[in-house]
Parts: C-alpha cells; sequence; structure tokens
C-alpha cells in the first residue's frame, strides 16, 4: 500500500470517528471499507441514558462510496426520550486536486436518535456537500473538512446542519480531533454541539475516548464517548 493510499485510508477513517462527521467528502477507495462501532453514556436535562451505534462504508468504486448506520439511545426511566435510526447512503467524490476534496452525499433514514427533537420522526432523506484538505503536517497526517446538509422527514420536520472539523496525528500512534455542529429546523429545539476526541492507531484498529457537550441550547446535553474503528 502506498503513502498516497494510506493516508487516504486514514482520512476517511478518522474524519468519521465523530458520531456524526459521516459527510466528511472523502470517499473510501476502491473496495476499501470502513466500520465503527460507537458507544456513548450521556445526560440529557439530567437523565441518564446511553446511546449506540454502527456505522459502516464500502467503497463501490474509487468515486462511489455507500454507508449504513444504526443508531439507539435508551433513557433510564424516560422512555418518551428514547430513539432509533436507520440511514443508508451514497456517497460521491466530484472534485480533488492538491490535498483538495469536494464531495457529496444523499441518503434515505427511517425515524430519529436524536432524543431532543421531538416531531422527527418518520421516513425521510438527507442530502450534503462537504469540502475538505487533507495533507501532511511536520510529517503527521490531518485533515480538515466543513459539511453542508438537510435532512427532511415525511412528517413535515425539516432541518439544515452545518459541520466542520478536523484530525491531526500528533505521533505515529496518538490522534486528536474536534468537530463543531449546529443544527436549526422548523420542529424540535436548536442544537449546537461540540466534540473533542483523543485516540490511538493500532495495527488493525483505532480506539479513541471523547467528550460532546451542547451550547446556547434550551436543553443541556453531555455524553462520554468511546469509539472502535476498523478498516483495510
Amino acid at each position: 500500500m502506498g503513502r498516497t493510499t494510506q493516508l487516504l485510508v486514514f482520512i476517511s477513517s478518522a474524519a468519521s470517528l465523530a458520531p456524526l462527521a459521516h459527510a466528511a467528502p472523502w470517499p473510501q477507495r476502491d473496495d476499501g471499507y470502513y466500520t465503527r462501532v460507537l458507544i456513548a453514556a450521556e445526560t440529557l436535562n439530567g437523565v441518564s441514558g446511553v446511546r449506540a451505534d454502527a456505522y459502516g462504508e464500502w467503497g463501490v468504486t474509487q468515486n462511489w462510496t455507500l454507508t449504513a448506520k444504526a443508531e439507539g439511545v435508551r433513557y433510564d426511566g424516560a422512555d418518551y426520550l428514547d430513539g432509533d435510526q436507520y440511514r443508508l447512503s451514497v456517497r460521491r467524490g466530484l472534485w480533488s486536486s492538491k490535498g483538495w476534496q469536494i464531495g457529496a452525499e444523499l441518503g434515505a433514514l427511517h425515524n430519529t436518535a436524536q432524543s431532543s427533537f421531538a416531531g422527527c420522526g418518520g421516513t425521510g432523506g438527507e442530502a450534503r456537500i462537504a469540502g475538505g484538505i487533507s495533507g501532511m503536517l511536520n510529517h503527521q497526517a490531518y485533515y480538515a473538512f466543513a459539511d453542508l446538509g438537510v435532512v427532511a422527514f415525511d412528517t413535515g420536520c425539516t432541518r439544515p446542519r452545518a459541520e466542520i472539523g478536523y484530525g491531526l496525528d500528533l505521533t505515529s500512534r496518538y490522534f486528536i480531533g474536534q468537530q463543531f455542529w449546529i443544527e436549526r429546523g422548523n420542529q424540535g429545539d436548536p442544537s449546537n454541539k461540540y466534540e473533542t476526541m483523543i485516540g490511538m492507531h493500532f495495527e488493525r484498529f483505532d480506539l479513541a475516548l471523547g467528550y460532546r457537550d451542547t451550547f446556547s441550547t434550551p436543553y443541556e446535553e453531555e455524553a462520554f464517548v468511546i469509539t472502535l474503528v476498523k478498516r483495510n
């Protein structure tokens, strides 16, 4: 595997470490795959819960990537906050040059696992466009991206979202990443969140720990996150 291919695999993996970074613009290489399992211990307005999701990507061709995700959250003694979501999408690499990349993604989804977004259930679709840059900084890999998207459900709920994030290898073993996203809509509460992660590269997988919190929202939500990533 060449250095360019190794870097592409790292970027695809690191960009998806954060729970909501799936729309970063880099496609998987032809027949490449990426899988991630996430578990989060979170609280919403003082109510404790556990969130889990399984996410995967498969490079159908050099520019087309298929993604799938199943997510669920359960809160102690607050069944009305519980939720599940299933998502299937395709990502297309549109343009790349000298480390820069632009990509787009279209997906179908069912239900919602965002417990604070009352009324956003049902079946719907999602569209995103993203741009990013990747390369080497002091002999270590890095990436940064920005993403714009919108989710629309058949119940009438529509929510646009903006994301920015970055990741950086501190050494050959340790890496960090941060992500910010803002989400609005015609139903449910506004969402402003940030997430910070630190992790380790192993020979066959990556392991990362993170913290997620809200800011300037009418509710309080925070989470401690652990993710396990495997790729080829």
